[in-house]
């Protein structure tokens, strides 16, 4: 990793996602996603909503992809506004319904 970027606590799905293999990172992360107890309760899970969302647009998956970035969006609706992160995946998920 980078000095300076943070680590999302999934090093194998964003391996793939670096590597441009992002069906296939979909699909990890996808298995983190379907564990309510780690979406919920770690902020791993909460990050892997978003890498997920992600790892679909790349792979060209829009539609699902839109769900997605919903389902992080409703998850960080009480965050605080100022978080990098969510600012970023508004903006993707507003290009994404854009197009």
């Amino acid at each position: 990793m980078r000095k300076g970027r943070k680590s999302t606590g999934a090093p194998r799905e964003n391996r793939r996602l670096a590597l441009h293999r992002s069906a296939e990172a979909a699909v990890e992360f996808q298995t983190i996603v379907d564990r309510p107890a780690v979406v919920v309760s770690d902020p791993v899970g909460a990050i892997a909503r978003w890498q997920f969302a992600r790892s679909l647009a790349l792979s060209g998956n829009r539609v699902r992809a839109i769900s997605a970035y919903r389902g992080f969006l409703e998850l960080w609706k009480d965050a605080d506004p100022n978080v990098a992160l969510l600012h970023r995946a508004r903006r993707e998920f507003s290009a994404l319904a854009l197009q």
